[in-house]
């Protein structure tokens, strides 16, 4: 019901996570880490078919470290990580285990928007409110 009444206050958060073991091994030789990033409300938890909480995360992009500052001069490897970085293929909305992304290193984490503002507390003020989030994170990406 887009009606109903949120009693809780948004806490959007960016977090990154890395990927690179994921990844083949010709393509983990070749650069550094391998990060996809996401937007997720700290205050929000979804029960999937578990007993413990879980993060609904938004896929923001994925973020290609490269191993050497020299790198950023390769052309070939410039466009594999461009190709990389724009992989259509990622899941738009992941669901994580709250313990799995509390535990990750305080380095991985950008607080990016709490509310003090009402303009949450309906269902689709705050589906506008995070969509306004998710866009400014995606145009002001923290790593």
């Amino acid at each position: 019901m887009n009606d109903e009444i949120r009693t809780i206050k948004p806490d959007f958060k960016n977090v990154r996570i890395n990927e690179t073991h994921h990844y083949p091994k010709h393509i983990q030789e070749k650069f550094g880490n391998i990060y996809s990033t996401h937007l997720f409300d700290k205050n929000e938890h979804t029960y999937c078919c578990s007993l413990t909480p879980s993060y609904c995360l938004h896929y923001l992009g994925t973020v290609v470290e490269f191993k050497n500052d020299d790198d950023h001069n390769d052309d070939d490897l410039v466009n594999l990580r461009d190709e990389l970085e724009t992989d259509p293929n990622y899941e738009l909305i992941n669901y994580y285990n709250c313990n799995v992304i509390d535990n990750l290193p305080e380095d991985d984490f950008d607080s990016c928007f709490t509310s003090d503002d009402e303009d949450w507390k309906t269902k689709e003020e705050y589906n506008d409110l995070l969509e306004h989030v998710m866009d400014s994170s995606r145009g002001n990406p923290s790593w």
